[in-house]
């Protein structure tokens, strides 16, 4: 991950923290190993290796309007919501492609 993104992430925590509220903890190999098998059956690709370095640190993010997806509905952290499941959405997405 480059340094620019790093530090964005970083204010990001740091905000979170201030509200008593946290990002998802990461994945480990082994569940990035499973994630990455559905995303080859299911979407016929390969995630990206920034994502999957970002998924080693955050199951996914939800903050001010933007949603990096994560390997599953999870809770989010100080909220009633859940995340967005990254394999759900794209599945969505290509479902309303389809109605066109």
């Amino acid at each position: 991950m480059n340094n620019n993104i790093q530090d964005k992430l970083n204010a990001i925590i740091k905000s979170k923290a201030k509200q008593n509220r946290t990002l998802a903890n990461g994945v480990t190999e082994e569940e990035l190993t499973e994630f990455k098998t559905v995303c080859l059956a299911e979407l016929s690709d390969e995630i990206p290796e920034g994502y999957a370095q970002f998924l080693r640190l955050h199951n996914g993010m939800t903050i001010e309007g933007v949603f990096i997806y994560s390997t599953q509905r999870l809770p989010i952290s100080g909220s009633s919501g859940k995340t967005l499941a990254f394999v759900e959405i794209n599945q969505f997405s290509r479902d309303l492609e389809g109605m066109n």
